[in-house]
């Protein structure tokens, strides 16, 4: 079965032929929904719907949320989550909230004038349907709608393939420096320029504001995950270099003395799921100094602001700490196997433009950490250069780029109108 779903995520074709089919099946739910949608006339008809998972509140789409909220309380806002979540009252005590893919969840998305996510199929209550479906299927409904991609974080990989205007249909694409901004733009993904926006990602805000925060002696561990690991047996994931690779230095006698003489914690946080529920497999020889994170009971931003170093293998994440002028650590041992099981090199190179050094082993992966520490976690000057070429925008006006930006956007539908 993994390797069926392995296929077919791999297909493009197969995948989004299959979603046109759900969005079909659907047709008689979201037709109903459509028309009560008209019966609930206290529900206004510009709501802005904000959110990410359903299930959290961590990224862009809460942030952005809260910026709603606090600055512009008068624009009409629903943030979409789960009544279960542990971070359901943390967004309640900010604003509306609607159950995530509830009969409410499904009206407020009929009476909504702009759709905000990190997201492309978690906004729509219906399956697993993504924005692009729903275009196709149903523009007398999607026409009247804009969805503004809010993204997971800096794209530097080629991600043309499955970011494409024919394969997403965003109407706005969010971008937070100019390569970035070049590189969506481009020909190859088909967005017109007008429709791809340099704002900055809103959760940048709240890593500008602590931007000279106390440290903990923490060093953060988060690689990105393998598309070709999803939906493997645990047997088959302890057989993968992946697995090995990391619970190998987690039981690595020289990282081990090496945290213990410096007094530091290394914390493990692989952020995506798909790894996540393999965390209890990975087993450390000093859970003192070593520690695993549950997504579910961690902030991401907090950890990032907190700690003084990050080692990540091709996470856009690690743009996060760079923003905050950290060191980084780029442990790449299966640069083969990632480049052609997951995503090409894109316009950024990790030799040329990344933000710390490139390391394949274990070996060199402990020397350059003791590098940081003899130089009190302080980027050299290669590093620090790069960092101020890349980031061309690093202020905390991101959401409030993204607020004007979608203002003018509305005013000027209004003119038309």
């Amino acid at each position: 079965m993994s390797k069926l779903l392995y296929f077919i995520k791999r297909h493009n074709s197969i995948k989004d032929f299959l979603k046109i089919l759900i969005a079909l099946f659907y047709f008689p739910l979201i037709s109903f929904s459509w028309v009560c949608s008209f019966f609930f006339v206290k529900l206004p008809s510009d709501l802005w719907l904000v959110g990410e998972l359903g299930i959290d509140a961590k990224d862009n789409g809460f942030a952005f949320f809260k910026y709603l909220n606090i600055n512009h309380p008068e624009i009409n806002s629903f943030y979409y989550i789960s009544t279960s979540s542990s971070m359901y009252y943390k967004v309640k005590k900010i604003g509306n909230t609607v159950e995530y893919n509830s009969f409410l969840h499904m009206i407020i998305f009929m009476k909504s004038k702009y759709i905000l996510s990190t997201q492309d199929s978690y906004p729509l209550p219906w399956g697993k349907i993504n924005w692009r479906e729903f275009k196709l299927v149903y523009p007398w409904i999607a026409n009247e709608k804009k969805f503004i991609f809010l993204q997971h974080g800096i794209i530097k990989d080629d991600a043309s393939r499955n970011s494409n205007y024919n394969r997403t249909k965003f109407d706005y694409f969010v971008t937070s420096v100019q390569r970035e901004y070049d590189e969506i733009s481009s020909p190859k993904y088909g967005y017109k320029k007008s429709n791809v926006i340099k704002t900055g990602l809103p959760r940048f805000d709240n890593l500008y504001d602590n931007l000279n925060a106390s440290r903990k002696n923490e060093i953060l561990l988060m690689p990105t995950w393998r598309q070709y690991l999803a939906n493997v047996s645990v047997e088959q994931f302890k057989k993968s270099d992946y697995y090995r690779a990391f619970n190998d230095l987690f039981n690595n006698k020289r990282i081990i003395n090496l945290l213990r003489e410096n007094n530091l914690i290394l914390s493990f946080f692989p952020p995506h799921r798909e790894i996540q529920k393999f965390l209890s497999e990975f087993k450390t020889s000093d859970g003192s100094v070593v520690r695993m994170i549950d997504v579910d009971k961690e902030s991401v931003s907090k950890l990032i602001i907190e700690s003084k170093l990050m080692i990540t293998d091709y996470s856009s994440v690690a743009f996060d700490f760079a923003f905050m002028k950290k060191p980084v650590i780029y442990y790449q041992f299966d640069q083969l196997e990632f480049r052609k099981m997951h995503y090409r090199e894109g316009y950024f190179s990790y030799n040329k433009d990344g933000m710390g050094p490139v390391v394949i082993n274990s070996i060199d992966l402990i020397s350059e950490v003791e590098n940081n520490i003899k130089n009190n976690f302080n980027n050299s000057e290669k590093y620090k250069k790069r960092n101020e070429v890349f980031f061309d925008l690093r202020d905390n006006k991101n959401s409030e780029r993204l607020y004007d930006f979608l203002i003018r956007e509305s005013n000027s539908r209004d003119y038309e109108e």
